[in-house]
């Protein structure tokens, strides 16, 4: 039974079923030439495809990206999260190692400059959600002098884990 604060009582009959949730990349233009971006909570090579949809189209509706701003204060890791595409994308160069116990390698990632995608300015939203992967792309992308990060204080999650079954079980 429902009633509005004007009406009469009713019945109304309610039908359980199925939620999916999804969650996607989405944004758009804040001001001309100035465009966010929502990465969220499992982003996967859709966060790719968005953002070079959005530096092209911008580019061909004569209305260039002059700034980004990519939002990942919800974002956390996925194993699908395109971290050296990402980086190709909005970066050049060596950005950072990856350190275990035998040794230290440079994560050097070669740009490719697509609709100014290179040179735009980027700031790049964080918080005490952000979280693995989407964190090291925010650090790369500071480290580079490519992108200013404004938030709070992230939680540092970006280790990673190899799993290995022992021959023995």
């Amino acid at each position: 039974q429902v009633v509005s604060p004007t009406g009469e009582p009713r019945q109304v009959t309610v039908q359980r079923g199925r939620l999916s949730a999804q969650d996607f990349v989405r944004g758009g233009a804040l001001s001309p030439g100035v465009f966010y971006l929502l990465v969220p909570v499992a982003a996967d090579s859709t966060l790719l495809n968005a953002t070079v949809q959005l530096l092209e189209t911008a580019a061909e509706e004569g209305d260039p990206v002059r700034g980004l701003i990519l939002d990942l204060r919800i974002a956390g890791s996925a194993g699908a999260w395109p971290l050296s595409e990402m980086l190709a994308l909005l970066s050049d160069g060596e950005m950072g190692a990856y350190v275990d116990r035998e040794q230290r390698t440079p994560m050097a990632i070669p740009g490719e400059d697509i609709a100014n995608s290179q040179s735009v300015p980027i700031a790049i939203l964080i918080g005490p959600d952000t979280s693995g992967v989407p964190e090291l792309f925010a650090a790369a992308l500071r480290s580079q002098g490519r992108a200013r990060l404004v938030g709070l204080p992230t939680p540092g999650n970006v280790l990673t884990f190899q799993r290995r079954i022992l021959p023995d079980g």
